[in-house]
Parts: C-alpha cells; structure tokens; sequence
C-alpha cells in the first residue's frame, strides 16, 4: 500500500478527530490538573497505537509512518495550543469577569482589583471595545464596562468549552 503525502496528512487530520472524544472524556475525568501533561500522553499513546499499526499491519514502511506521525502530532498540538490559548485568555478572562458581574457592568474599581496591570489592561480593552466586545456606559465619570451582545457570544463559548473540558484552574 502506498499513499501520497495528501492522503496521509487526511488520515492524521481524521486521526486526531478521532481523539477529541476521547480527549473531552479524559478531560472530563481528570479535570484541570496537569491539563497539558494529559493531553500529551494521550496523544503520545495514541500515535504508538495508530504508528504500529501502519508499520506492521498495512506494512507502509517507516518512512510514511514518520511523516504520518509528524503530521499528526501537529495537528494536534496545534489544537492543544487553540485550546490553551482560548483558555488562558487575559482578554477573554476580562469578558469572562464582566459576564459574571451584575447585569454584565463592571466598574473600574473591580477591574483594577482583578487586573492590576493598568498599561496590560488599557491595551486589551481599547482592543476589545474596538473588537466591539465590550462598551463604555457614557455618562459616568469612571470607566463603566458593558458587554456587547457580541461579547456575550465570545464568553459563552468560553465558559461552554471550559465546562466542556472540566478546566476550571486555569487563565
């Protein structure tokens, strides 16, 4: 059997979707703790399972099989890396803060306790309120910060692929 450098990259790509149930279960079990260090392993395992079958049931031969097997670990901690960053988020934490406030309003005193880093936080929220996740409440002399529906929408897949993943240490 001989396969092209498309079909292999397809098969690791199929591969890895394969896992993620896999990995949502494992996460679920295990919880935050050691998050990346799991997901790892899991991958690891799973790469020794799939590459010894491609050597020694389809007989591919080692060289396919080490191009398979960069492929997918690539993949897949390319989703390790989305799935870290989502979470550990400075921006999306900020949004996350405010969607758990009362009726969604934060007030600067609440963000400096939260965030103590005035020049850290001035920059991401000029982003976000450009990104028209969040708003200023005009009006008032402090900064007043309402989430934007569009906010909401970026918090609750947040808070939905943390619940997900049982990750609750993090960011």
């Amino acid at each position: 059997m001989s396969l092209d450098l498309w079909q292999l990259l397809g098969i690791a790509g199929l591969c890895v979707l394969c896992l993620l149930p896999f990995h949502v279960v494992l996460c679920r079990i295990k919880g935050s703790l050691g998050f990346v260090a799991y997901s790892l392993k899991l991958s690891l395992f799973f790469l020794c399972v799939l590459g010894g079958v491609f050597l020694f049931y389809f007989r591919l031969g080692v060289l396919p099989t080490a191009i398979f097997a960069f492929f997918f670990l690539s993949i897949w901690n390319a989703y390790l890396i989305f799935i870290i960053n989502l979470l550990n988020s400075f921006s999306l934490r900020m949004l996350r803060e405010i969607v758990k406030a009362p009726n969604e309003i934060l007030p600067k005193e609440a963000i400096d306790r939260i965030f103590p880093d005035e020049v850290g936080y001035q920059a991401r929220l000029f982003a976000m309120e450009n990104g028209g996740l969040i708003e200023k409440i005009p009006g008032v002399p402090e900064p007043v910060l309402k989430i934007t529906p569009k906010g909401s929408l970026m918090a609750a897949i947040l808070l939905l692929t943390r619940k997900i993943l049982s990750i609750k240490v993090v960011g």
